[in-house]
């Protein structure tokens, strides 16, 4: 339903125009993840019979970022397919920016650079898992996963592409124009399980506190360094029923070991900001004897109980920080 009438929004808002109307900006990118021969090539092939010389496919992700980008000026209709954005930071930044600045800068090679109106529709293809950069309050895209019913279904795949070079196009575009849009938000998008994906392997890569509870989530432990016993490692169990205190100093050197960019900047203030937006930990100032020693006292985080944890854990990749007032952040 919303991408129908994603789609719809499209058409509608180019038939639609004249002098005084303004075309709406489609700041929110479709994300279709699938298994090969899903049939997200051949829905491509749908939309750019209907957008003609205004629609583009691209297999490139970095043409975006590239030079000489000027085949983006006058679309109507990007589709990236099999672009790989998920690991590239110079594209991650070029995709936001795609995505919501109101003007976009083109060149063509041996001529001065041009600004024109930014009126692209985008949607991605891929059969990767890891598509899309997403933070975790993002809202430019609608990460969708393909079903699979029809992979390996000749006769239904025979019977579409004979439509596809037939009437198909215009009745589905016939059909867009009729969409009733009264009720429609595109902000409004479905918040899948996919999206979920697409932020936990982007905290993963970005953020080693996230890496941090992770591995503690699914492990149900915490693991740390006894510098004065010859066996090296400690290993704490955490309870799905039960809190966790653990000095502030053994999760920083946890953290620190688990980073995988020296350059990363851990700081205990950083770490304390992430455990209070991610499980709703707060800092102690209070004192318990050390794991190492304990005739020497620390200052603690308490975790609670791993199932309310990942209750917590949950509600943050899905967008509902535990952090409920942006006040009580900025004094952490």
């Amino acid at each position: 339903d919303y991408i129908i009438k994603w789609l719809a929004t499209r058409v509608q808002g180019i038939a639609n125009r004249n002098g005084a109307f303004v075309l709406p900006r489609m700041i929110v990118a479709i994300v279709m993840r699938a298994t090969q021969g899903a049939g997200k090539s051949t829905f491509g092939k749908y939309l750019t019979r209907i957008f003609g010389n205004h629609a583009l496919v691209t297999q490139r992700g970095e043409a975006l970022v590239g030079q000489f980008n000027s085949q983006f000026a006058n679309l109507a209709l990007l589709i990236a397919e099999e672009a790989f954005f998920a690991g590239d930071h110079k594209a991650q930044d070029a995709l936001k920016s795609f995505l919501t600045e109101e003007r976009f800068t083109f060149e063509q090679k041996f001529l001065d650079a041009q600004s024109v109106s930014n009126h692209v529709a985008m949607m991605m293809f891929s059969n990767k898992d890891f598509v899309v950069p997403a933070d975790i309050d993002d809202r430019r895209m609608c990460v969708i996963d393909v079903s699979t019913k029809r992979i390996g279904d000749s006769a239904y795949f025979s019977a579409l592409h004979k439509e596809l070079e037939g009437n198909g196009p215009s009745a589905l575009l016939r059909y867009l124009l009729d969409v009733d849009l009264s009720d429609f938000n595109i902000n409004d998008f479905p918040r899948t399980e996919a999206m979920r994906d697409q932020k936990a392997m982007t905290q993963n890569r970005d953020n080693p506190v996230f890496r941090f509870i992770s591995e503690m989530l699914e492990n149900g432990e915490f693991k740390y360094q006894n510098k004065l016993e010859s066996s090296g490692w400690k290993v704490v169990s955490w309870d799905e029923k039960s809190a966790l205190k653990i000095p502030r100093h053994l999760i920083a050197e946890a953290i620190v070991a688990g980073s995988r960019n020296r350059f990363e900047q851990i700081t205990h203030k950083g770490i304390s900001r992430d455990l209070y937006q991610m499980l709703g930990i707060e800092a102690s100032d209070t004192k318990m004897g050390d794991f190492v020693n304990d005739n020497i006292l620390v200052r603690y985080w308490e975790f609670p109980p791993r199932k309310t944890a990942r209750e917590r854990f949950d509600k943050y990749l899905a967008g509902r920080s535990i952090a409920t007032a942006i006040g009580k952040l900025e004094e952490l």
